[in-house]
């Protein structure tokens, strides 16, 4: 049975924290587009992530985080990251160095780097605050548009997800993505 549950309801952070805790998979919205997450943690929950996303794994998910201080838990920082994570909370995902206690975690893409993000959505990082730092990636099938509606979401994907947080219509676009790897490189501008 689909579980479907209003992001305005009092106890949608707690229970979203408990179905992650759980390794459950949780449909959030952001402040770009709606996302799927799996705590960083949970091995299981992320490649059931790509699973249901029929995602292939050289293709990496982000990490959203409820803040700086999460984020730099994640990934080595230098003078320009930290200068370019003045925007955030917003739609800025930034590539940066693995920290090394992240290096057995299966992300997609290149094991030593990760995309990290701080989503400028209140009720998500009351979230992440409490579960810690989440694997996301837009709620659509690989390839395809993400819709636009917690409804559309839910019937694409059924049980295959155990969560769904409905936030209402969101048409927004992908977080612009920054490598700072050796060197700056834009990725995907919005």
């Amino acid at each position: 049975m689909t579980r479907v549950i209003d992001s305005k309801s009092s106890d949608a952070a707690a229970v979203a924290c408990e179905v992650l805790a759980a390794g459950g998979l949780v449909v959030i919205p952001t402040d770009t587009v709606y996302g799927i997450a799996a705590r960083i943690d949970r091995p299981d929950a992320i490649r059931r992530l790509f699973d249901v996303k029929t995602r292939m794994e050289v293709k990496p998910v982000a990490v959203l985080a409820a803040n700086l201080e999460q984020a730099m838990a994640c990934a080595t920082f230098n003078d320009t990251a930290v200068d370019m994570a003045r925007e955030w909370p917003g739609p800025l995902t930034l590539v940066l160095t693995r920290d090394p206690d992240l290096a057995g975690i299966e992300l997609g893409g290149d094991p030593a780097s990760i995309g990290i993000r701080v989503p400028d959505h209140e009720l998500v990082r009351e979230i992440l605050l409490v579960s810690g730092p989440v694997a996301a990636s837009s709620a659509n099938r690989a390839g395809s548009v993400t819709p636009t509606t917690c409804g559309e979401i839910a019937a694409l994907f059924g049980d295959a997800v155990n969560l769904y947080i409905d936030g209402g219509k969101i048409d927004g676009s992908p977080s612009r993505v920054v490598s700072l790897i050796d060197e700056m490189k834009i990725l995907r501008d919005q």
